[in-house]
């Protein structure tokens, strides 16, 4: 990935690439990508995934911040990391949705914004 330049317009694409590829070293399940910007003006974009468990959870929330952090992103916000159903993490431009089985399914988010471009990511181990 190219340095991550904020005031790029790829800024809030190459935010996603981070997002997405730290959740996938943490082996998050069914990641999708969300492209908000024509329905929304608090973020470009939204990633759900989810985690079998609450300490799966927590390890996909803490490397998506270590590789922000890695990244010079230090304004980011994880509400819900002691909660077993639901961590979300807020970049700004990107927000990610982590998610137990469960919960995801009850609240549906690709179905309630089903009117969004949607774009699932295949890990090819």
């Amino acid at each position: 990935m190219s340095k991550l330049e904020i005031n790029s317009k790829n800024y809030s694409k190459q935010l996603v690439e981070i997002v997405v590829n730290a959740a996938i070293a943490k082996n998050a399940e069914n990641i999708t990508t969300l492209d908000m910007k024509s329905k929304v003006d608090f973020t470009d974009y939204f990633v759900v995934c989810n985690g079998d468990n609450k300490l799966q959870m927590r390890a996909i929330a803490d490397e998506i911040a270590d590789e922000l952090e890695k990244n010079n992103v230090n304004k980011y916000n994880i509400e819900g990391y002691d909660n077993d159903e639901w961590i979300l993490i807020d970049v700004y431009d990107v927000i990610c949705h982590i998610f137990n089985e469960e919960t995801r399914k009850h609240y549906d988010i690709e179905n309630l914004w089903a009117d969004v471009p949607q774009k699932t990511i295949i890990d090819v181990k």
